[in-house]
């Protein structure tokens, strides 16, 4: 699913919670390190934490 840069964050979470988006990296850069994208894709198994 291709985004543009106007594209705002409750799109970006909808598509994420729909399984639209699949990877981190289809996520627009904008929006990569934003807190509710973050907490989203990590209930999404998108992201995961890894122990050290």
């Amino acid at each position: 699913m291709e985004f543009s840069e106007q594209t705002d964050l409750k799109t970006v979470i909808k598509a994420i919670k729909k399984k639209e988006i699949r990877d981190h990296y289809d996520v627009p850069e904008v929006y990569r390190n934003n807190p509710e994208i973050v907490k989203v894709e990590r209930m999404m198994n998108l992201r995961e934490l890894s122990k050290r």
